[in-house]
């Protein structure tokens, strides 16, 4: 099992670009560590942890939060590909408590695996303040799949609505709605 402590040993490297954790026995994160572990790797790109538990191993339900990705928005500005297993049952305010809102553009692409889910709506809407461009990818063994595919549609809804905003504000609105991503 890799834990909190055995994470927390890798602060230490803050030059980390790439980091991949593969573990057959689990993962046993929380916020605490993932936000030291972000605030340690500040140049860090792509964050991966694959889970490729052994016979007879069942994975535990995450204690990594949604909340805890302000804190990657927040401290890793170059990230672009994340994977990481997380709860997303509860939904935090858009803003943290700190009230610094945090908007991540560099994030593309968010790989799902086991990631429990109640309701689409309200972790698309977090997710895409957060990170606005940022693509949901999940696989068919995933905990939640048809939601985390709902998550994935209204991502990009999201996302066209920004850019017809933007185009109206900035006075190219030609009243014609063009959903070219969709």
């Amino acid at each position: 099992m890799i834990d909190n402590n055995s994470m927390r040993s890798l602060c230490c490297f803050p030059n980390l670009v790439d980091v991949t954790i593969t573990s057959q026995a689990g993962l046993e994160l929380d916020d605490d560590t993932l936000a030291d572990l972000a605030c340690a790797w500040p140049r860090l790109e792509s964050l991966l942890f694959n889970l490729k538990l052994a016979s007879g191993i069942v994975a535990a339900e995450p204690r990594v939060t949604l909340a805890a990705l302000h804190h990657l928005a927040e401290h890793c500005s170059q990230l672009r590909v994340l994977r990481l297993p997380f709860n997303a049952t509860v939904v935090p305010p858009a803003a943290p408590v700190s009230g610094k809102r945090v908007v991540h553009a560099a994030l593309q692409s968010l790989y799902i695996e086991d990631c429990p889910i109640d309701a689409s709506i309200p972790v698309s809407r977090f997710l895409s303040g957060i990170f606005p461009h940022v693509s949901v990818e999940t696989s068919s063994a995933s905990t939640g799949r048809d939601r985390w595919m709902e998550v994935r549609e209204q991502l990009l809804h999201f996302l066209a609505a920004r850019e017809e905003e933007r185009a109206w504000s900035l006075g190219s609105g030609s009243g014609e709605i063009v959903l070219d991503k969709l």
